[in-house]
């Protein structure tokens, strides 16, 4: 980061720059010690989500907010992946040997692999996966407002 300032200020004035070197060895490790003794790295984990609760709340929420949670809490989707599936493009429905469904959703976080590999394929087995799939062949899913999520569930 300090490059890239570096860089930009010196452009302005129109002076030389100089890059500061990464750090190596004995320097290199003493910063992620410090990093790993500091623990705010640290993460706790994300509060569970249990379908009972969706249930309870489904008479308070639009069809359209509680369809959106429905297929993130049975497909394990992130926000923005559920959000693609509007998108045909994103997503494909795809059949094994055994004749088990498989529902596959392209993955825009992950950058660092190719892109016929950023397709994450769920088999669909419960029956509330093959209505999460019906729900997303309807399109009739939209992601709901954070706080009508905290009020009613």
């Amino acid at each position: 980061m300090s490059n890239l300032w570096g860089y930009f200020v010196c452009r302005k004035l129109g002076r030389p720059f100089l890059p500061v070197p990464q750090p190596r060895g004995h320097e290199k490790q003493r910063l992620v010690e410090n990093y790993y003794k500091n623990g705010k790295h640290v993460k706790k984990p994300a509060k569970g989500f249990p379908p009972d609760e969706l249930y309870k709340a489904k008479e308070n929420l639009p069809v359209e907010n509680f369809n959106w949670l429905y297929i993130s809490l049975w497909l394990g989707l992130r926000p923005k992946e559920i959000d693609s599936l509007h998108d045909k493009t994103m997503w494909r429905l795809e059949k094994t040997h055994s004749g088990q469904q498989v529902i596959s959703i392209f993955q825009t976080k992950i950058i660092t692999v190719p892109p016929e590999d950023r397709w994450k394929p769920i088999p669909i087995q419960f029956d509330e996966q093959k209505v999460a799939l019906k729900i997303i062949k309807s399109g009739k899913f939209k992601r709901p407002n954070l706080r009508t999520v905290q009020k009613y569930i």
